[in-house]
């Protein structure tokens, strides 16, 4: 089971944490830099540029790896049993996500960042249950930290970016907010 310690132990703040941890076989993201890195063992083929690739604190040739420069083109990763699941694309109004089922028992943890015309308008960090319930843990709406004003969790509501339509596993997101969005969603889950 994924639990929040394991789950904190993966974001990093800053460049570098990141480079001060060193994880074989583990994934990592750096709200530094927005990406997701994958722990590479031999990454000699990598040049560190702290942005795409991040040295380690095992040093030799250990490397952080921006996932993007792993596979080009995918939808997900698996890890150590933790699968790196995401999604990038314009979202019709009323138009759905299926996120990946969550494994009996175990939980998810995600970002979901929601924009237009170049802008994000709102975003959230949140938690989804075996059984399908979203909790989010910090939103930002427009600039305003801890607000949720065009995001609903566990309800298909007209006007809202719907986290989940009911609770159901899998979780479905929903664009209700009566125009196209650009919508990027980042899950780890079991």
């Amino acid at each position: 089971m994924i639990n929040q310690n394991q789950i904190k132990d993966k974001y990093f703040a800053t460049i570098a944490a990141a480079k001060a941890a060193g994880r074989p076989n583990e994934v990592c993201y750096v709200a530094a830099t927005g990406r997701v890195y994958a722990y590479i063992v031999s990454g000699a083929a990598y040049t560190a540029d702290d942005v795409t690739v991040l040295t380690t604190a095992n040093g030799g040739n250990t490397r952080w790896v921006s996932i993007n420069l792993l596979s080009g083109t995918f939808t997900s990763v698996t890890i150590s049993g933790v699968i790196y699941w995401a999604y990038a694309g314009s979202v019709l109004a009323d138009g759905i996500i299926t996120l990946p089922a969550i494994t009996a028992d175990y939980s998810a943890h995600g970002f979901v960042r929601v924009s237009a015309a170049g802008a994000i308008s709102e975003r959230a960090e949140f938690e989804i249950n075996s059984t399908g319930n979203v909790s989010v843990l910090l939103a930002e709406f427009s600039g305003a930290v801890g607000a949720v004003a065009n995001m609903v969790m566990n309800a298909d509501t007209a006007g809202k970016f719907c986290l989940g339509t009911s609770v159901a596993n899998p979780v479905i997101f929903k664009n209700r907010l009566a125009a196209t969005k650009n919508v990027m969603i980042e899950l780890w889950y079991h």
